[in-house]
């Protein structure tokens, strides 16, 4: 059953050869459109997948910026969150050094924030911030002088301390990591830090727990030579909003710093938005250049090769068409595998077809050819299009993800590959018989020959299918 089926489509295939170029022509012609309509994703939410979602509803965009810089960056970020005509909605949270660990609080609000108000000893909430406000008042004192507190004696102590003559320090502020560290400090002073540490009874406890986390926190938050600011925004992934945003926030960081970094999975998806059309355009001429250069050096001819490629490069515009057409977005990684798996084996489909061709229009008429060249051909292209085609379907629907989209993507792919090998290629080779069998190679070498007087060489014309039957009632390679 399977011969007579390839027979009678080679038969069709010669009877219908002009119409089968045809539409085959029109065909390639309305898929170079539609392809270009097809929706790329770059991340797999963007394409159903909402795992990533469900536990992180909402998107990352982190800002990398050097620390020399950050002040104006800040002050940019904090326009886009704080009430104002430059305020964005769809940025929920901020997360930075400048709003937790280095955020400024008064003395109460450092006892509220470090968990102090709670405290025993018998010391007051209103006693722990009194303290507090000494702390305050003798690191802007170092600070001023330039002198370190570990290394401070206790009669500089006193006397700094003195010099407060009840001074109001309530209303003053303290960045929660310099408050830390600083007491850290006092508190590690063998001449002052006992006598500091019975003012403030177990909140020295506290802050020498707290003070390698905060040092750790500090290092996650701002490195040696850039900061990190963390933003959380509630777009839609891929859409054009979003990538609004990140034209606008890259417009207005170019203006700010002269180096930033952006991080996130839509940052990855803008950028590849704004480079993948191109430079998937540049992939496929090379890998349809290397295939031809390969084929043309095996067969020694040019039409087989461009006829091949057309074919394979067909089906993967109709696998993207395929994907507009039913509204689902196509994985990029999907599509860069599906180019190079069709061109580097679907081809062998075209190769062995051809092949078959040329033997067999050796001793046949192209009429009589094309329905042999189908039955020696059918089996083999079949059984290595059903494999792959059954193997990425069925596994396809048992993953999901990203292996999922290239699985199915790669099936509708071979199917569409398959398809034109076998009922546009025959009629493509009959129709072109002539650039078929015409043997170039073996035309320059007589050529070459000839002119320079080989007579080891028969003498007989450049065109190999002068030894080819002729078709009923007309010239070779006639149509």
């Amino acid at each position: 059953m399977i011969d007579r089926a390839a027979r009678a489509i080679g038969r069709f295939a010669y009877r219908f050869r002009i119409l089968m170029v045809i539409i085959g022509i029109a065909l390639f012609g309305v898929v170079c459109y539609t392809q270009s309509l097809a929706t790329i994703s770059y991340t797999n939410d963007a394409n159903g997948d909402t795992t990533v979602t469900d536990v992180f509803p909402e998107d990352t965009l982190v800002i990398l910026v050097r620390n020399d810089e950050a002040d104006g960056v800040i002050e940019y970020v904090k326009s886009l969150t704080e009430e104002g005509e430059t305020k964005d909605e769809h940025i929920l949270e901020v997360q930075a050094y400048y709003n937790t660990l280095g955020l400024e609080m008064t003395p109460s609000e450092i006892v509220g924030a470090m968990g102090m108000d709670g405290l025993s000893d018998g010391v007051s909430q209103e006693e722990l911030s009194e303290y507090i406000g000494m702390v305050y008042y003798l690191y802007d004192t170092v600070e001023k002088t330039g002198e370190s507190v570990a290394d401070m004696s206790l009669v500089e102590f006193i006397s700094i301390i003195s010099g407060m003559d009840g001074a109001d320090m309530s209303g003053e502020t303290m960045a929660l990591y310099d408050f830390v560290v600083f007491a850290g400090e006092l508190l590690s002073n063998e001449q002052i830090g006992g006598i500091f540490s019975g003012f403030i009874g177990e909140l020295g406890d506290v802050l020498t727990e707290n003070l390698s986390v905060m040092e750790a926190g500090k290092a996650q938050l701002v490195g040696e030579n850039y900061s990190r600011i963390t933003l959380y925004i509630n777009y839609v992934p891929e859409s054009d909003e979003i990538y609004d945003f990140y034209d606008r926030i890259s417009a207005d960081l170019d203006g700010l710093t002269s180096e930033y970094y952006l991080i996130g999975n839509t940052a990855m998806s803008y950028e590849l938005s704004k480079t993948f059309r191109s430079e998937y355009v540049i992939i496929s001429i090379v890998t349809a250049v290397v295939i031809f250069v390969i084929v043309c050096l095996t067969f020694r001819k040019f039409s087989i090769p461009v006829l091949l490629v057309c074919i394979i490069e067909c089906a993967i515009f109709i696998t993207m068409s395929f994907e507009a057409m039913i509204g689902s977005s196509m994985y990029f990684i999907a599509l860069i595998i599906v180019q190079c798996i069709l061109m580097g084996s679907m081809v062998d489909y075209g190769i062995l077809m051809s092949t078959y061709y040329r033997e067999v229009r050796a001793t046949k008429s192209k009429e009589e050819a094309l329905p042999e060249v189908m039955t020696r051909s059918i089996r083999a292209i079949l059984t290595s299009a059903l494999v792959m085609i059954a193997v990425t379907f069925i596994l396809g629907a048992a993953m999901s993800g990203a292996l999922a989209d290239i699985l199915f993507t790669l099936g509708i792919g071979t199917v569409a590959a398959a398809v034109l090998v076998i009922f546009f290629l025959p009629s493509l080779l009959s129709l072109f018989d002539r650039l078929i069998m015409w043997d170039w190679y073996g035309a320059i070498k007589r050529r070459r020959a000839k002119k320079h007087g080989d007579e080891s060489l028969p003498a007989e014309t450049s065109d190999e299918t002068s030894a080819i039957p002729e078709e009923p009632g007309g010239d070779i390679g006639s149509d």
